[in-house]
């Protein structure tokens, strides 16, 4: 499966494969916290506060990143075209 994002579309030719390697990086890397911090919740509060809690934590990730002004990052990689 391929996702487009709108930063990879806005993004000059010459950095469109650091752009992807970004979003690449951050997702392995949420994938690893993920992997370390489900269990480990899960193991000091029990599966019914661990569960609640880490679903929560994803929504006001959502939240936040939601919040962040989206053309800052645009201007940025526009920049070193």
């Amino acid at each position: 499966m391929v996702s487009v994002h709108r930063v990879q579309t806005a993004t000059g030719d010459a950095v469109r494969g650091r752009v992807a390697a970004a979003f690449q990086a951050g997702d392995a890397v949420a994938a690893l916290i993920g992997a370390a911090l489900g269990p480990a919740v899960a193991a000091l509060f029990g599966l019914a506060v661990a569960l609640p809690a880490l679903c929560g934590l994803v929504l006001l990730t959502a939240v936040v990143a939601a919040r962040l002004p989206a053309e800052r990052s645009l201007s940025v990689a526009e920049s070193a075209a």
